[in-house]
C-alpha cells in the first residue's frame, strides 16, 4: 500500500505534467496568430462574456479588430479556437473532402441529435450523406413549395405587425421559430405550429437546449457530463432533452405506420394529403438506402 499510492501520484503528476507542457507547446506554434492577450490554463477566459449572446458579440467584435487577415484565435480555456471572418478563408475546409472530423464541441450535440451527418466524424460521415443527399433532389424539394408558402406568408403578417418606423426590430426570433415550422412539416410531416402557438412545448425545448449548448461550449469544466448534470442547467437539459426525444419517437412511429399503409391506401384510392405524400416519398428513400447501409 505505501509503494501504491507514490506510484499513482507519480503518474498524476506526469500527465499533469505533459499536458502542461502539451498547452504551453501549443500556445508557441500557434502564438504568430491573431489574438488578444490571453493567459495559459485559462486562456481568454478572464474576457469572455459568460452568455452566449455576449460572447457572440466579443466574437464578431474581434473580426474588425484583426482586418487582415480576417482570423483570429480565440482561447476557450485550455483549447485554441480559430475564428474565420472571410467566406475565402472557409471555402477551403467546405470544400474539402479529407478534413471532415468535428471539434470536440459537437461532442456536446450528441445528447440531443445523436451520431448525425452534423456530429458524425469522417467514417461515419460519409454514409450518412450519401443516405440523405436524394432526399434534397428538386423535383422532391418543389413538392413542398405549398408548405413553404404558407409558413412565409404566416412569416411575412407577423414581421408586419413587429415594429413601427424608426425603431429596430430583431427578426431572428421570428425567422427561427418559421424555419422551425418548415423544417418539422417538410423533414417529418408533423405541424407543429410553432410561428403561432405562444407556449409551446417543443419549441421551448429547442430554444432552451440551445442556449444552453452554448452556454457550456464556453466553460470546459462543464463539458464534464457528471459535473454538468448536477448543475441546474443540467436538469434543465435532461428535461429538454426528454421533450425532444419523447417528440421525435412519437413522429417516427406515426410516419412508419403511414409508409406501411400507404400502398393499401391508394390502391383503396383514399384521398391523401400533398404533405403525407411528400413527406411518405422521403421515406421510402431513406428506407430504401438505409438497408444498403
Amino acid at each position: 500500500m505505501g509503494v501504491i499510492i507514490p506510484a499513482v501520484l507519480l503518474a498524476s503528476a506526469t500527465v499533469i505534467a505533459w499536458l502542461i507542457y502539451k498547452h504551453l507547446r501549443m500556445r508557441q506554434v500557434l502564438k504568430h496568430l491573431n489574438q488578444p492577450r490571453s493567459y495559459p490554463i485559462v486562456g481568454h477566459g478572464l474576457i469572455t462574456k459568460p452568455d452566449p449572446e455576449g460572447f457572440m458579440n466579443q466574437v464578431i467584435g474581434m473580426g474588425y479588430l484583426y482586418p487582415d487577415p480576417r482570423m483570429c484565435l480565440l482561447w476557450i480555456g485550455p483549447f485554441p479556437c480559430l475564428m474565420l471572418y472571410s467566406a475565402d478563408l472557409v471555402e477551403p475546409i467546405f470544400s474539402s473532402t479529407k478534413h471532415l472530423n468535428k471539434g470536440f464541441a459537437y461532442v456536446l450535440l450528441e445528447p440531443w441529435l445523436g451520431i448525425s451527418i452534423l456530429t458524425s466524424q469522417k467514417e461515419q460521415w460519409r454514409p450518412k450523406r450519401k443516405l440523405l443527399t436524394p432526399t434534397f433532389h428538386y423535383d422532391i424539394l418543389k413538392d413542398f413549395l405549398p408548405i413553404f408558402n404558407e409558413q412565409s406568408k404566416i412569416l411575412i403578417q407577423k414581421l408586419c405587425c413587429l415594429g413601427v418606423a424608426d425603431e429596430e426590430v430583431d427578426v431572428l426570433s421570428v425567422i427561427t421559430l418559421c424555419t422551425l415550422d418548415i423544417i418539422c412539416e417538410t423533414s417529418m410531416g408533423k405541424a407543429i405550429g410553432a410561428q403561432l402557438a405562444e407556449n409551446n412545448e417543443y419549441v421551448w425545448a429547442v430554444h432552451t437546449i440551445n442556449k444552453l449548448i452554448s452556454k457550456r461550449t464556453n466553460n470546459p469544466l462543464m463539458w464534464n457530463s457528471f459535473i454538468y448534470n448536477l448543475t441546474e442547467d443540467g436538469r434543465t437539459h435532461e428535461k429538454c432533452l426528454h421533450i425532444l426525444h419523447d417528440f421525435t419517437k412519437k413522429v417516427i412511429v406515426e410516419r412508419k405506420e403511414a409508409l406501411q399503409d400507404s400502398d393499401y391506401k391508394m390502391e383503396g384510392r383514399l384521398a391523401f394529403s400533398r404533405q403525407i405524400c411528400c413527406t411518405i416519398r422521403i421515406l421510402r428513400i431513406l428506407c430504401s438506402r438505409n438497408r444498403k447501409f
